[in-house]
């Protein structure tokens, strides 16, 4: 078998890299890339499940057959498959102290490369020759960090290096995206008992209530962040005590300010927070669902409408599309 290309594979003819490869990224193709041309063949370790959920937010991390499939698309899509042999580990060193394994390096990004001189380590031990590492470009995201599975899972950054925050400019709510908003931004429920037996059920990664009605309601569910501006149905109420700290900030009414983004993201952070607006906080879910991990829950009140929907609670569940979808509102003009 040949290596396709008009030079030699410089490490010879089998290279390993491995990975959680959770969510693929751009960090995780530019590894993969840099495998195949290492060597004419590669051995792609992806992490078996138990191996991944002792991760941050590991219980968020997609099944294995999912990153499995999803490395195998991206190699398919750049022809590479064929030269792939796909494998399971449960642990950083893989097959490589096997005797066995035919590998003649090792592909490792600048994060994992203390991993592989360990491997390494472990071969010396066991009398089996050291594995040249060769290691590929660190990507960054558009705040000059690296991109990583971690950042994407706790709603730091897509997959493609957009960083939400950096992303997030003031915003006024023009007349086109209130008609938008006024629908359901996730899903309805005509009482707090259904919305609760929902969100107990999910068991959310963090869950965010948005409004003085909602969080009244919803307490006993013990939210993360509360966001009131003390009013109920425009008709001014006392402001609850919630959490271990309070944050102020004034947002006027139609519009998300930058003090109104910094203080959400800050207290999904820190956890147990009260953010108190005065103003409006009726926008407060938009940067809630930006910057939320991945798996949470924003909750608000979804007022009646004209027809014939009563009023009801609506459950925003934060996935990757959501957070797409409200970048791309925030970005509308």
């Amino acid at each position: 078998m040949r290596y396709p290309s008009k030079r030699r594979a410089p490490y010879g003819k089998f290279a390993a890299c491995g990975g959680t490869f959770d969510r693929l990224h751009d960090g995780h193709k530019a590894l993969l890339l840099k495998a195949f041309s290492s060597a004419e063949r590669v051995l792609v370790g992806v992490t078996s499940q138990d191996f991944a959920e002792k991760k941050t937010l590991g219980e968020i991390i997609q099944p294995l057959k999912e990153r499995r499939t999803a490395v195998a698309a991206f190699l398919s899509s750049k022809r590479l498959l064929w030269r792939a042999s796909l494998t399971e580990i449960s642990d950083e060193y893989g097959p490589l102290l096997s005797a066995r394994c035919p590998c003649d390096c090792i592909v490792v990004s600048p994060e994992t490369l203390p991993g592989a001189r360990r491997v390494n380590s472990a071969r010396r031990r066991k009398r089996l020759p050291r594995l040249p590492i060769a290691v590929c470009r660190l990507v960054l995201a558009a705040d000059r960090r690296r991109i990583s599975s971690m950042r994407v899972r706790i709603g730091d950054c897509n997959r493609a290096g957009a960083v939400f925050f950096k992303s997030a400019k003031p915003f006024t709510l023009g007349p086109r995206l209130r008609t938008i908003l006024r629908k359901p931004f996730g899903s309805f429920f005509p009482t707090a008992a259904s919305a609760s037996a929902f969100i107990r059920r999910t068991k959310p990664t963090k869950l965010v209530l948005v409004g003085d009605l909602t969080s009244r309601v919803l307490a006993r569910l013990k939210p993360d962040v509360c966001v009131i501006d003390g009013k109920i149905m425009r008709k001014k109420v006392p402001r609850m005590r919630f959490g271990e700290k309070t944050v102020s900030v004034r947002n006027p009414a139609g519009r998300i300010t930058p003090v109104l983004y910094s203080a959400l993201r800050s207290a999904l952070r820190d956890g147990r927070v009260l953010v108190s607006v005065l103003g409006e906080e009726d926008l407060a879910v938009l940067p809630a669902v930006l910057f939320a991990p991945l798996g949470s829950a924003v909750v608000y009140g979804q007022p009646p409408s004209r027809g014939s929907r009563p009023p009801g609670l609506v459950v925003v569940t934060v996935d990757e599309a959501k957070k797409q979808q409200t970048l791309r509102i925030l970005r509308a003009r």
